[in-house]
């Protein structure tokens, strides 16, 4: 899996980028990232075009590569273990806004 993480990674331009848990902070808890970042990336890829450019998706969980908006390229691998999400700036800084909002307006 690490060679296609490497892989993607390099394809959407994104291997000096850092991941969306070491943006957010340490008082994230991984279980906290997951629900929010689910949530916002729900509301944001139903606002921009999105389309899979790779993926690998199977009964334990996904990695893909995707191009959002014509434009920015955002890469997941979500499992049961993992949970890495690495964007282009310009989507991250959003994700990471859209998160923060979140735990200004929660009981999180």
């Amino acid at each position: 899996m690490n060679n296609l993480k490497l892989e993607y990674l390099a394809k959407g331009n994104l291997t000096n980028s850092l991941e969306l848990a070491d943006l957010l902070g340490k008082e994230w808890e991984e279980e906290m990232i997951r629900y929010a970042y689910d949530v916002v990336i729900k509301l944001l890829l139903e606002k921009y075009k999105s389309k899979i450019v790779d993926s690998i998706i199977g009964i334990e969980g996904k990695t893909t590569l995707t191009l959002v908006d014509n434009q920015y390229y955002l890469f997941e691998n979500i499992d049961i273990w993992t949970h890495e999400v690495y964007a282009t700036d310009e989507l991250m800084s959003l994700i990471v806004n859209e998160i923060n909002k979140m735990l200004k307006q929660s009981n999180f």
